[in-house]
């Protein structure tokens, strides 16, 4: 994803934050539209943020231990995240099934962003000779979901 597809894309990540914005009636509403503006960018940024570690890595400006602790950290992240959405899910506060939904999503897409952490992990842990393929198609399947929640062609 080069820097002609990046800017417009996070315009819509804006868009898509903002959309909701003149909408909110209660605090409740607000909250809602806070974790969706933020989950979107947050997934997003976490995307890109594999790619180009993946990048530095191939272009020899990351060392693999360093690459490897930054993709640990993100797992990390990720499951956190998980877990936090979850309970969310599971507290009852997300009354309406479209909040619900989102929040699935979400949890999905956090899923196949770590499928894709650990895939690229397994290629700088054998230096380079891993399955190049197998980062590709998460890092694919990561996208489509991320693009399809954020409504991103």
């Amino acid at each position: 994803m080069g820097i002609s597809k990046t800017a417009p894309a996070l315009a819509l990540v804006l868009l898509f934050a903002a959309t909701f914005l003149p909408a909110q009636a209660t605090s409740k509403d607000a909250a809602l539209e806070t974790i969706g503006g933020t989950s979107g960018a947050f997934l997003y940024n976490s995307y890109t943020t594999l790619g180009i570690l993946a990048d530095a890595y191939g272009a020899e400006a990351y060392e693999s231990e360093f690459t490897i602790q930054i993709i640990e950290e993100q797992i990390a992240i990720y499951a956190e995240l998980i877990t936090q959405y979850q309970g969310l899910l599971d507290s009852g506060f997300l009354e309406d099934v479209n909040d619900q939904d989102f929040t699935r999503e979400i949890i999905l897409s956090l899923g196949l962003l770590t499928d894709e952490a650990r895939a690229l992990k397994s290629f700088v842990a054998t230096e380079g000779e891993g399955d190049d393929a197998a980062f590709q198609e998460s890092r694919q399947a990561a996208w489509d979901s991320i693009a399809e929640l954020l409504g991103i062609e």
